[in-house]
């Protein structure tokens, strides 16, 4: 008889001892053999019935991810059975009860657990497929255990959906061990893995910077920078302008790079004066221009002179002697240079309008004199300018 009717008339319970004895005879042949749709319906009719020795008949059934289910309501879920069967699943094709066993397990404590977790995890060629591991990552991604972390920084992932997928992870915990696996990354030929490490490693900076971490905790970090063009990148684009300070420190070995978080430090938001003038100095031609105009956004008036200096110095090429002339010129029109004098309005009853800066080292005053001005004394009859 089909599948179903067999099952069906062996849970009954009508006192044939010699027809029960025969149809569980004929259940137990066929269960090693059922497909995944009758194990589901075999599962629910032992647990609904609350069958006397329906753990026996699981132990035997194909591990289907309802026949594991059935198996931790019924009986232990540290039983070495359980880990064979999901073990079985895994060579089977079904990867999802294995990963989600192991997540299970890494949840619990002591020994046991422990032990149970290494066997599966050792289970020759679980780690490299990729396809469990994907399995795993989104079991745990949500609170992963810190238990999980030892297993997590042995994997290698072979594609760079993989890769975003366990870094977004990786970046939940804390710690050197964690920074260092992710800069690995940073070399590997796939360009997703290396842009998701570089993503998380600067995600884990900023935290580390809004948190007020020390600049040695964060020094991997400006190492790797340094010669990684994507990490470099993602920093530029994430670390907020009130830390540029620790960018400024930066010497990208690339002149694409170096490029890169030159304009960036011309955003201003820290002194960056010595930071630039070094690429100035040091400099391919590209960077040295690119150097000059930062300096001329956010370099403050103490750049004036060496930008002078630099562009009568006799080693620059004509593009960067006119581009530091140019950039004195525009920081001394900013924030003011010689023969300027900027005086600053005083509070109410001193000056309205407050007084302009004007050039040659001459003090012209517009619009009314009042209160302390009135100091400078009375006006001359040979003077013709008010």
């Amino acid at each position: 008889p089909p599948f179903e009717e067999l099952l069906d008339r062996w849970l009954q319970d009508d006192g044939a001892p010699n027809v029960t004895s025969a149809v569980s005879r004929r259940v137990v042949e066929i269960l090693p053999a059922i497909t995944e749709e009758q194990a589901g319906i075999a599962c629910r009719l032992i647990l609904e019935r609350h069958v006397d020795g329906g753990l026996p008949l699981l132990t035997v059934m194909p591990p289907f991810p309802c026949v594991l289910a059935a198996w931790f309501r019924l009986g232990d879920p540290l039983d070495p059975r359980v880990a064979n069967r999901v073990v079985d699943a895994w060579r089977a094709g079904s990867h999802r009860p294995a990963a989600r066993y192991l997540a299970w397990l890494l949840s619990q404590v002591g020994a046991p657990a422990r032990l149970v977790t290494q066997r599966v995890w050792d289970t020759p060629g679980l780690v490299d497929d990729q396809a469990f591991v994907k399995e795993f990552v989104r079991a745990i991604r949500e609170d992963p255990p810190p238990s999980a972390l030892p297993l997590l920084l042995q994997i290698q992932p072979r594609s760079s959906s993989i890769a975003r997928r366990l870094a977004r992870v990786l970046q939940q915990f804390s710690g050197p061990e964690v920074d260092r696996r992710l800069i690995e990354w940073l070399t590997a030929t796939s360009g997703g893995t290396r842009e998701a490490a570089a993503l998380a490693l600067a995600e884990r900076a900023v935290q580390e910077l809004l948190s007020g971490a020390r600049s040695e905790r964060l020094a991997p970090v400006q190492t790797a920078a340094e010669r990684s063009a994507e990490l470099l990148a993602a920093l530029v684009a994430r670390v907020p302008l009130v830390h540029t300070g620790w960018l400024a420190g930066f010497r990208p070995h690339a002149e694409p790079d170096a490029i890169t978080l030159i304009r960036r430090l011309g955003h201003g938001g820290a002194v960056v004066d010595d930071p630039l003038l070094f690429w100035l100095d040091r400099g391919t031609p590209p960077v040295r221009i690119e150097a000059v105009r930062s300096l001329a956004t956010a370099g403050s008036g103490k750049v004036v002179g060496p930008l002078r200096d630099r562009a009568n110095a006799w080693f620059s090429d004509g593009g960067v002697r006119e581009a530091c002339r140019h950039a004195a010129e525009t920081i001394r029109r900013r924030v003011g240079g010689v023969g300027n004098l900027a005086i600053a309005p005083l509070a109410v009853g001193g000056l309205s309008p407050p007084l302009q800066v004007v050039e040659a080292g001459r003090l012209r005053l517009v619009g009314p004199v009042i209160g302390p001005v009135a100091a400078l004394g009375p006006r001359s009859p040979d003077d013709d300018d008010p």
